[in-house]
């Protein structure tokens, strides 16, 4: 007994395809949310780091006071020791002390202006910039090697 072979059915599917402009504003539509997507979660994270490091720096400011406030009670303590067991007259052991503070402040005051000096311009952060500029003004259809003359309002 043969069976009979069916015809393979022919439905056209009336499935619009978009145009290349409509499919060029989705995607423009959806990067720009990608884009806020991504500066959210951003903004979420830095701001719990931010509580984190908030909370940290208030404890290291509040120790940074109590030794602060300790420091002077030390240097009493050495200048009498300068004028009592060594037998320095008491004016002396006090102006040795207080010397002493002036080459601390200076040798600090050095160090931190040779830090200063070493100082740059965020050289990566620039160039990374300037590449999604480049980036985004291909995307438009821009031409990314010329920078426009006048600036757009």
């Amino acid at each position: 007994m043969a069976v009979p072979q069916r015809e393979p059915v022919n439905v056209d599917l009336d499935v619009a395809q978009p145009s290349v402009g409509t499919l060029v504003k989705e995607a423009s539509t959806h990067f720009s949310t990608l884009l806020r997507s991504e500066i959210e979660l951003a903004k979420s994270e830095v701001k719990s780091e931010v509580k984190k490091g908030v909370a940290g720096s208030g404890m290291l400011a509040a120790a940074g006071v109590i030794v602060a406030l300790a420091l002077p009670f030390l240097f009493v303590a050495i200048a009498e020791l300068l004028a009592g067991p060594i037998g320095l007259p008491r004016w002396l052991s006090f102006l040795i002390i207080f010397v002493v503070f002036l080459l601390v402040a200076g040798a600090l005051a050095l160090l931190g202006i040779r830090k200063f000096k070493k100082l740059r311009a965020p050289e990566r952060t620039i160039g990374s910039l300037k590449a999604n500029k480049a980036l985004v003004d291909a995307v438009k259809g821009g031409d990314a090697a010329a920078p426009s003359a006048t600036p757009s309002r």
